[in-house]
């Protein structure tokens, strides 16, 4: 995946893309507005997230769904409900009743997808309510909506 520049003093951090198998694969990315360094179980609920703070973060995803069938998911991803077919630039909600899980003063706004039939995506855009999120919300949807999305390989066997 590749990130829009980002705004001065946000950081990015990208887990190294698992091997394709036929269980499937995922990589997650995570975007913060504040100096946030690599920490094994990542930045967590919101409540590590600083006053006026925003975290984006996006993960693709080729694994089963829920309840369905075994596949081999070399070749294609099963479809997930509530995962539309999307394109980018992709759009940010304007409004959200969801909160982070563990933090209820931390908006999430989310945008589920399936990109092509290659992977679904998730992007969870989480903004801290202590200070007016006005801003921080349009800086998150010019970031979220400079995302580029990969093609992932096909395969028959892997």
């Amino acid at each position: 995946m590749t990130l829009p520049k980002l705004p001065t003093g946000w950081t990015a951090w990208s887990a190294s893309p698992a091997f394709l198998t036929p269980h499937g694969t995922a990589v997650e990315t995570i975007v913060t507005s504040w100096g946030y360094r690599f920490s094994a179980p990542g930045p967590g609920p919101g409540n590590v997230i600083p006053p006026g703070g925003a975290m984006i973060d996006v993960m693709l995803l080729r694994s089963q769904a829920y309840r369905t069938h075994r596949v081999n998911l070399c070749s294609t991803a099963p479809v997930w409900p509530g995962h539309p077919r999307l394109t980018p630039p992709l759009t940010l909600p304007r409004t959200t009743a969801a909160t982070s899980e563990g933090a209820p003063g931390v908006k999430e706004f989310r945008v589920f997808g399936r990109y092509r039939d290659f992977y679904n995506f998730e992007v969870r855009v989480d903004i801290d309510t202590r200070r007016p999120i006005d801003h921080r919300w349009r800086v998150a949807e010019r970031v979220v909506s400079g995302l580029r999305l990969p093609n992932w390989p096909t395969r028959r066997i892997c």
